[in-house]
Parts: C-alpha cells; sequence; structure tokens
C-alpha cells in the first residue's frame, strides 16, 4: 500500500523530486505527514498517516532496487532500451501495478503491455521441474551460465544509489 500510495502522490506531485512531502501538517514531534485516513473512519478513531520519515525510508528502499537492475545492465553491457519485457515474481510483486512500478523507477521504463506479473512463479517452477526432467536439465545448464553480482561492492554503487534517491525519472 505504502508503494502504490507514494506513486500516487508522486503522479499528484504532492511530493518533491527530493521526496519531500508538500504538506504544512506536521505532529508533535515537528515531522510532515499528511492524513490518509481520517481518525474518525478507522477502528481506533486515530489517523492513518504517511510522515516524511516513511517516504525517506521508501526512497532509499526504491534506490536499492533501481541500482540493482542498473547494475545488472551495466554488468551485461546493456541499457534500459535493450529491455523487452520485465517479469515481476512472488507475492510482494503481485500486489504492485506495473503503473506504480514505472512511477517509481522500480523497473526500468519500458511499454506497461510489457511488464508481466507472474505471482508464486517460484512454486509453480518448482512443480514443473519435479514433473519434467528435460526442464530440470535445461534449468540446471540454465543455472550453471549464471554469475552472482554483488551489486553493493561493485564500484559506482554508492554514486548510483544517491542518484537515485530522487524520485523522478531522468530517463
Amino acid at each position: 500500500g505504502y508503494i502504490s500510495l507514494l506513486a500516487e502522490l508522486l503522479r499528484h506531485r504532492l511530493v518533491s523530486p527530493e521526496g519531500l512531502l508538500k504538506t504544512d501538517l506536521r505532529t508533535s514531534e515537528g515531522i510532515r505527514y499528511i492524513e490518509i485516513v481520517p481518525g474518525k473512519h478507522t477502528l481506533h478513531n486515530k489517523p492513518i498517516i504517511l510522515t516524511q520519515l516513511d517516504i525517506r525510508e521508501l526512497q532509499k528502499a526504491i534506490a536499492v532496487v533501481r541500482t540493482g537492475w542498473e547494475i545488472l545492465l551495466d554488468k551485461a553491457g546493456l541499457s534500459h532500451n535493450d529491455i523487452r519485457q520485465v517479469f515481476i515474481a512472488g507475492s510482494f510483486g503481485s500486489s504492485i501495478s506495473p503503473e506504480d512500478l514505472l512511477t517509481l523507477r522500480l523497473v526500468p521504463p519500458i511499454s506497461m503491455d510489457n511488464i508481466f506479473i507472474l505471482g508464486n512463479a517460484a512454486g509453480i517452477g518448482a512443480k514443473l521441474l519435479a514433473k519434467n526432467k528435460s526442464l530440470l536439465r535445461l534449468a540446471i545448464s540454465i543455472s550453471q551460465l549464471m554469475k552472482n553480482v554483488n551489486a553493493a561492492s561493485t564500484p559506482g554503487y554508492q554514486e548510483k544509489w544517491i542518484k537515485n534517491l530522487s524520485l523522478y525519472s531522468e530517463h
């Protein structure tokens, strides 16, 4: 929900490129926030809010994802223009809309029609491999071609991560 909320705030320009919430509302501790659901509509009569600190934490996590795929592309000698399709697997990815993925640049800039939400791909893949020995052999041969990339130890990682803290695309 926080990811979709941040994407919506960005689309409505209620958050600056630096991640600053454009609101004058502040908590008693002086932290900026935006009220998402008024307290009168919640179980305990307390509002549901998004704070400036929440946005900052989301920014850092999003920057890690962006930096990761940028480094993988660099290592492969590719650019984001070379990406034709993106497949999102797992329950976390299944709950994020392709529009939000693109708005937050969690995926390279491609057509929304070329983003595929797969759901539990690992479970489905395990079932397929258990039933089909030739697929198992293919998976083993593919796995032997894979290389482990430690993105955080890649030269330039920190600079890319800092650049990717910006919430608006440079592409």
